[in-house]
């Protein structure tokens, strides 16, 4: 093992624009990370200079390299340093992020000799030699007489510099704060520091349910907001103001995000709230009250930001119209009441001077003769572009392909969406008498007699088509030809039109909803095919969306690795896979591989083949199975899965002692959750075998004392029944504390409610089982029935399931989780 090198940082010599940053992170920092502002003496100083990007089609620049300097006191001494010139503050914070990726523990990952960065026009790789300098560096080198250690020295001397060129111009993260857990505010500040530390320059808040709204502290007029985040320990208004202020110091715009349409199901469940309801969790449309409703609700939250843009999603409203609204009013085209519904939010942004960003799953998916996003055979009604407003922003996502191809063909619908609303708007301005129309009124009056025209095609073949242009490789650059790297940046990209480019960004998700760990396999192939076809297109934001979906079981920690490979991926054109782990260091002080270990409890190395291109959340759906139905066992009963969680457990176990990582004691919760897998997964297939083996030799039992001789075979599993339940509850501890680590306390209900019913299901089968072992009753049906496999597919496929499906095959009018 090599030792790593010591850096020295000053902030008070840095530019003004990065120095409370840099007092913020270096106040963080533990023992772990050798980076003090004390100590100057034996250290490598690391010195920031401002610049104008060199090149003028890069959104970002970033240049380390080494320098002196001159000491005033001694003029025959230089004291070595590296210097950071950055046009962004967040180019500056992850060039630190990558010279403190050098003191990572593993440095060395071959004994013979460490691995230093080298870099090349913008493509970054590895080299394991010394580099070779020019001859006055090398003079300069032999020269000098510096008082440094000798990892320093070596760490010095085979430096070569990093220049990196960011390929997309707002590189967004999308945090879901509402979906049971609320984070806390540390947390928050944690992701606004590594994200920073990165290289990514957006965080949207998704406070749908989290924002605390009340009369006597925010002088609300009425009791619209009494049930408004009710229960929900959400933030209050003091709280976001300081957390935007934080944020901008590190260079992060923060930007509220809330669906003013649907998600809203937690508001919606009160009888107070039910005149705003549609369906169950859908506002609305043309009310009144509704329009009231959200133009508050807008203008309280938007206060609490600086930022003009506000993400008022729209999406997840399918059921549009088919509720409440159809007793009210006699409009049965969905299209064009979700239509005149955008153009009301879209007056009331205006108004407040709000930037809106929709999502554009409704515009695609009521316009599908099967309501599917990913329709290719997508037709939009005439009047659609005619009434969409021309300045408002839409986002299209893709959650589950990995195909590049894939993520183009929503690029060119979306893009082709946006020139025919430009065109009708363009066309509005030539032909309205009374003058241009301002932006945010319809253009064209939507009548009931257009319904025909629901389904009217957009040629969207029309526009000519563009070629695309061969990727350029950048290891042939020198590393200071700024002026060809800006010229192969122009040959690479498709170029936007910069009005549609203006008002478009594309996101992917990372997979770490309805699951116990990220699927860290899963969300870079997500993220590698997103950012390949925004690259390529010249889209101006990416997004890499954050959900806690289903009880929000997963630790948000895990999430942290893809965010690192999203953030190289918009400062290489190929991710170099090898320096992730030391950027990951040195961006939040975590361990890539230890955190990529834990994801083996849904990726299990013997099914690996069988589901490389399908992601499942495994250990989810064996936890919270019930452990007497057991229904999901015949999809894994082909491999010992006992073996794999038990060997995986002691692994995670070993790492979250490693106390030379600031979150090593995060994997304690994966390393607990797979020994309890491993116990449940053993004691089901066990017992399930032995009472079969029991009632097949049951009719040639001789005599009744037989029969109970053989029953109390089964004793041995009373044992092994308490084991896990006492297993669980350890888990449930260890999880409690880590989720009040993260999250606020209220959401902490829904994980308990879900640990006590396993609790209460396994002393119900030790109950049953200790009956039938006293004769008590004559069979236990709940373990003797035939199993099928429910979802059926290749072998060893197995399914992506939430926790109603993982409990019961009973699904019933009152029962709900």
């Amino acid at each position: 093992m090599i030792t790593p090198p010591n850096f020295y940082i000053d902030p008070e010599i840095a530019p003004d624009s990065i120095k409370r940053a840099l007092v913020e992170v270096l106040k963080t920092w533990t023992s772990r990370v050798p980076v003090n502002i004390a100590s100057e003496k034996h250290s490598i100083h690391i010195r920031f200079r401002q610049i104008v990007n060199p090149i003028e089609s890069s959104y970002g620049f970033l240049r380390v390299s080494k320098d002196f300097i001159f000491m005033e006191e001694n003029e025959e001494e230089n004291l070595p340093s590296l210097l950071v010139e950055f046009v962004n503050l967040v180019d500056a914070m992850r060039g630190v992020a990558m010279i403190v990726g050098y003191t990572c523990p593993n440095l060395a990952y071959c004994e013979e000799q460490p691995v230093f960065l080298a870099s090349s026009g913008g493509k970054t790789s590895y080299t394991t030699e010394i580099p070779n300098y020019d001859a006055d560096t090398m003079h300069a080198i032999e020269d000098q007489e510096w008082e440094l250690d000798e990892p320093n020295r070596f760490f010095f001397e085979s430096f070569t510099s990093i220049v990196q060129n960011c390929y997309v111009q707002d590189r967004s993260v999308f945090l879901d704060c509402s979906s049971n857990g609320i984070p806390r505010m540390s947390y928050l500040r944690f992701v606004v520091r590594s994200i920073s530390m990165m290289g990514l320059n957006r965080l949207y808040l998704y406070i749908q349910n989290a924002v605390e709204i009340s009369r006597p502290m925010h002088d609300v007029e009425d009791d619209d907001f009494d049930f408004f985040n009710y229960a929900r320990c959400g933030y209050r208004f003091d709280e976001l103001k300081k957390f935007d202020e934080y944020a901008r110091v590190f260079g992060i715009e923060v930007v509220p995000a809330m669906n003013v349409l649907g998600d809203m199901q937690n508001f919606l469940q009160y009888p107070q709230n039910q005149r705003f309801k549609d369906t169950s969790s859908i506002l609305c449309c043309d009310d009144p009250d509704v329009h009231n409703f959200i133009a508050r609700l807008l203008k309280l939250v938007s206060g609490c930001f600086k930022t003009e843009l506000f993400h008022i999603c729209l999406s997840d409203a399918i059921e549009l119209g088919t509720g409440n609204y159809r007793l009210k009013y006699s409009d049965r085209n969905i299209c064009r009441v979700f239509l005149r519904q955008l153009q009301s939010i879209y007056d009331i942004c205006r108004s407040l001077n709000i930037r809106p960003l929709i999502w554009s799953d409704m515009l695609l998916r009521l316009n599908s003769v099967f309501f599917d996003y990913y329709d290719a055979n997508f037709k939009l009604p005439a009047f659609a572009t005619e009434f969409i407003p021309e300045d408002i922003s839409i986002a299209l996502f893709d959650y589950i392909h990995t195909d590049e191809a894939k993520y183009d063909q929503l690029v060119k619908r979306h893009v082709s969406l946006l020139e025919h609303v430009k065109t009708a708007a363009n066309t509005n301005a030539r032909t309205a008498s009374t003058g241009p129309a301002t932006p945010h009124e319809p253009r064209m009056k939507i009548e009931a007699s257009e319904t025909a025209e629901f389904m009217q095609p957009v040629a969207h073949d029309s526009r000519p088509k563009r070629k695309r242009k061969q990727r350029v490789d950048y290891t042939a650059l020198p590393i200071d030809a700024c002026e060809r790297i800006s010229a192969n940046l122009q040959m690479m990209r498709n170029e936007l039109d910069p009005w549609v480019r203006s008002r478009l960004a594309v996101s992917t998700t990372i997979w770490s909803y309805a699951r116990m760990w990220t699927d860290m396999t899963q969300s870079i192939r997500c993220i590698a095919a997103m950012m390949a076809s925004a690259k390529s297109n010249d889209v101006r934001e990416t997004i890499a969306c954050i959900f806690f979906d289903d009880g929000t079981e997963v630790d948000p920690f895990s999430a942290l690795p893809p965010l690192q490979y999203y953030a190289d991926s918009c400062y290489n054109i190929n991710v170099p896979l090898n320096r992730l782990g030391l950027n990951f260091w040195g961006s939040v002080n975590a361990n890539w591989e230890h955190f990529f270990k834990a994801e083996t409890l849904d990726r299990v190395s013997v099914l690996e083949n069988a589901i490389e291109a399908n992601s499942n959340n495994l250990s989810k759906f064996l936890l919270w199975e019930d452990p007497i139905l057991s229904v999901l066992q015949p999809q894994v009963d082909q491999v010992d899965l006992s073996t794999v969680f038990s060997s995986l457990s002691d692994s995670l176990f070993a790492y979250s002692k490693d106390d030379s990582y600031l979150l090593s004691a995060r994997l304690a919760l994966p390393s607990r959750l797979a020994h309890v897998l491993a116990l449940k997964v053993e004691l089901q297939k066990e017992l399930r075998k032995a009472y079969d083996e029991y009632t097949r030799r049951r009719e040639d039992l001789p005599n009744r004392d037989a029969d109970v001789v053989s029953r109390k075979l089964l004793t041995r599993f009373l044992k092994d029944i308490d084991t896990l339940v006492n297993n669980i509850e350890s888990l449930w501890r260890l999880h409690h504390n880590m989720f009040l680590d993260v999250f606020r306390p209220c959401g902490l209900e829904c994980l308990e409610v879900r640990y006590g019913g396993l609790i209460i299901r396994l002393r119900s089968l030790k109950m049953r089982l200790q009956q039938f072992i006293e004769g008590g009753v004559d069979s236990l049906d709940e373990l003797g029935f035939k199993r099928r496999k429910v979802y059926p597919g290749s072998d060893n496929q197995l399914p992506f399931l939430n926790y109603r499906q993982c409990t019961t095959s009973f699904i019933g009018r009152w029962y709900s989780t």
